[in-house]
């Protein structure tokens, strides 16, 4: 096996391809088998390293619940917080649920998580890794109606949702008229349409200066997930280099060849023009010579596989040509 043959299936075993030249002797045998070995255990770990990359990147989930704020904290330095000694404190550290109870450990045993009004928490979620956990209809007033929009009300579960009512006199006639109204008002989406016109739009007819779209959002967070250039880039630059790399081989060999040409007998080409041409004269007879022994072994095949009355159809119209 020569030197160049070597190299080619070096790098063809690491690629699990098989060459026509194989090593013959047994102790070439023995160190075939380790390269063997040592090129799927390469490959196997890169491919076992790009699925880690993606899995990893798709578990990003958003800090839209509460478990996945306080995994945030452990797994990217995440803080949260609210306003203290306000009622969202009050409720998070005295209700029944642990997972809010965690919450109001977590802030009031760390340093500085608590913020001293609203306008600081807000200020801290857009300049600090810091999620501010308050009312959710002031944040949501908030975030539509101030600009810069550069800032996110989580879609998750609420908590501590409380409802208002109105009260009458027992047996009052006022007490039905306005259940129906209010249902009325509910079926004609005319409380929505207010709820719209006072939270996100400030009172005015204007659409909101930020509003949020939950099909935008779930877009972004599907594209961001997506398999992008950016995340093969090496393995495109491995392989743009390695066609570079062959053009510039492929050079090389032919301006070693033009000069071999000169130098081989007399009557060779005396200069480079004249040999590069005489290269290309026996680059078209090879091509010619290839194509006609393709042609002569189809032929062939294809006159082994024909279906005996074919055959004779083939031989009597050859005999009658």
């Amino acid at each position: 096996m020569s030197l160049s043959n070597a190299l080619f299936w070096g790098w063809a075993g690491l690629f699990w391809q098989s060459p026509e030249t194989v090593p013959r002797a047994p102790s070439s045998r023995i160190t075939a088998i380790l390269w063997y070995a040592a090129g799927v255990t390469i490959v196997a770990s890169y491919t076992a390293n790009l699925v880690t990359f993606l899995t990893v990147r798709k578990q990003q989930v958003p800090l839209d619940t509460f478990p996945n704020l306080r995994a945030a904290r452990f797994s990217r330095g995440f803080k949260y917080g609210f306003v203290e000694h306000s009622a969202v404190e009050r409720y998070f550290c005295h209700s029944t649920d642990e997972i809010l109870k965690n919450i109001c450990r977590d802030v009031t045993e760390a340093d500085q998580w608590t913020v001293g009004n609203t306008k600081e928490g807000l200020r801290r979620a857009r300049e600090e890794n810091y999620a501010f956990i308050s009312d959710h209809i002031l944040l949501e007033h908030i975030i539509s109606t101030h600009e810069p929009c550069d800032l996110r009300l989580s879609q998750g579960r609420l908590v501590g949702k409380f409802g208002f009512g109105l009260g009458f006199k027992k047996n009052s006639n006022l007490t039905n008229l306005f259940s129906v109204g209010i249902l009325r008002m509910r079926e004609n989406l005319e409380i929505t349409e207010l709820y719209e016109k006072w939270i996100k739009q400030d009172g005015d007819e204007t659409p909101p200066k930020c509003s949020q779209n939950e099909e935008e959002e779930t877009q972004a967070v599907t594209e961001s997930n997506k398999l992008t250039f950016d995340n093969l880039k090496g393995l495109f630059l491995l392989v743009w280099g390695s066609l570079v790399l062959g053009f510039l081989f492929l050079i090389i060999e032919w301006i070693v060849s033009c000069y071999t040409l000169m130098d081989s007998k007399s009557g060779a080409p005396k200069t480079m023009i004249d040999a590069f041409k005489l290269r290309m004269k026996y680059v078209r007879q090879n091509t010619k010579i290839i194509k006609q022994r393709y042609t002569r072994k189809r032929e062939s095949f294809s006159r082994s596989h024909l279906s005996p009355v074919s055959k004779v159809f083939f031989n009597d119209r050859n005999g009658s040509s």
